[in-house]
């Protein structure tokens, strides 16, 4: 059944910022963990508060290089490649522009969009087009949220059929592109205020909720082996030998409320070279809760390879119903992923200068740390700790995270100088590890530097 929220209802004449209902719908998915937004072609995770309520985190609050490994590490019922609500920063120039009558991407009443046309804010788009919610501003500029009756109608009114949905900052994965600020200078990232609409920057260290999204719709899910291998992580298993024959079996589960008819199921070759799509097999109807299977056979490919799987059909009301998930594997030689971490410090490399330079304990020194992809298939979730080995050992402290480093990639974060009195040798261990089949891909470097007492 269509659930369609509009946010032009109730609102006095005052606050009339569209002449026409803007109507959206919210599908059930994942067996209602999930609803899928027609609007802009995503699904929402239903329980806002995941993280906490998982236990994956203890309160659900955490800086944004957090919430973004904590998305990107999710799987809900098997289903990978969860995210952070999306938004565009407009012109790259950050939140210069602060508005409150709305036509920017900062303050109140920002731009919102659909798929149709451009998604300006994912997260503004459902607090203010889905559930109806208004800001404490007018389309105008002027504040005061009443209705024809003098009440109060501004802020979080409606939470639609998410639990959990409670006030406060919300992350977008989107950085911050002006200028930079904050205790520790990592720069800002963009966030929504579930409170009362408000869309603007944050410090990345600070503490905000996290949402989150999925690229498309869910309804339908579909899970590949390959010779009895799961597909559904990035890069995938391994086969030294290309052009030998391997065996595809592909599972449908309808995860929605109701019947979901002729279904069929296409794959596309993306990566490395792309092939249109063909139809792998036809499925028919699928009831609710219920599943389907088929096979394939195919020749294994040289190279790091992605394969769309598209599983579509109709709703019972005649809508059309579309679920796309990747499947990989590696193909031929060893394509075994691979990382390379660096670490210097006002230009130099410190990891092989014992004792390293000597820095005066009043002035703001930072460690750059870069993680380079090596091989030639993507990295995930690359994840940076260190830990001060001299003059004592300490516990490991994680310092970046990189949710996605492409071949030939080079990203960078900076870490602050930990300083110690006495003029004593510092050495600090630096690695950066990711996860891969049933093991890990690590590198590390070391730093060495001495605190001096500011002459």
């Amino acid at each position: 059944m269509k659930s369609s929220f509009t946010n032009c209802a109730n609102v006095a004449l005052l606050l009339m910022a569209c002449s026409a209902p803007v109507s959206a719908a919210l599908f059930p998915s994942l067996d209602g963990k999930a609803y899928y937004d027609d609007v802009l072609d995503i699904t929402w995770l239903a329980d806002t508060g995941y993280a906490k309520t998982s236990g994956d985190h203890p309160t659900g609050w955490m800086s944004w290089a957090d919430a973004n490994a904590w998305a990107t590490s999710l799987a809900i019922d098997g289903v990978t490649g969860w995210r952070l609500p999306g938004m565009i920063d407009i012109d790259h120039d950050g939140c210069t522009q602060f508005k409150t009558k709305g036509g920017s991407d900062c303050g109140y009443n920002v731009l919102t969009g659909s798929a149709a046309t451009t998604v300006y804010s994912e997260l503004a788009s459902l607090w203010y087009d889905t559930l109806g919610n208004l800001s404490s501003y007018d389309r105008f500029g002027h504040y005061g949220a009443y209705d024809a009756s003098g009440n109060w109608v501004g802020g979080l009114r409606n939470t639609g059929p998410f639990v959990n949905l409670k006030p406060g900052g919300h992350w977008t994965n989107q950085r911050y592109e002006g200028r930079t600020w904050g205790p520790n200078f990592g720069g800002n990232s963009w966030f929504f205020s579930i409170n009362n609409g408000l869309q603007s920057s944050a410090d990345v260290t600070d503490e905000l909720r996290a949402w989150a999204v999925h690229p498309g719709d869910l309804r339908l899910v579909v899970d590949a082996t390959l010779n009895g291998m799961e597909t559904a992580t990035a890069p995938g298993p391994s086969f030294p030998v290309s052009g030998s024959s391997a065996s595809w079996n592909y599972r449908v589960k309808n995860t929605s409320g109701q019947s979901i008819f002729d279904v069929r199921l296409y794959a596309e070759s993306v990566e490395p070279e792309r092939v249109d799509p063909e139809e792998l097999c036809y499925l028919d109807m699928i009831p609710a809760g219920g599943e389907a299977t088929c096979t394939s056979e195919s020749l294994i490919v040289d190279g790091a390879v992605k394969i769309r799987l598209s599983a579509q059909g109709s709703s019972q009301e005649g809508n059309h119903v579309q679920s796309d998930m990747a499947a990989w594997y590696i193909g031929g030689s060893d394509f075994k992923p691979s990382l390379f971490l660096d670490v210097t410090m006002a230009g130099l490399d410190i990891d092989s200068q014992r004792p390293g330079p000597e820095l005066y304990d009043r002035g703001t020194w930072y460690h750059n740390v870069s993680v380079t992809n090596t091989g030639v298939v993507p990295l995930r979730n690359v994840r940076v700790f260190d830990r001060t080995e001299e003059p004592s050992t300490e516990a490991w402290t994680k310092v970046c995270v990189f949710s996605a480093i492409e071949p030939t990639e080079t990203k960078t974060c900076q870490v602050d100088v930990k300083g110690i009195e006495g003029g004593d040798i510092m050495k600090r261990h630096f690695t950066a590890q990711m996860r891969y089949q049933n093991g890990k891909i690590t590198d590390s470097d070391f730093s060495y530097y001495r605190i001096l007492d500011y002459p």
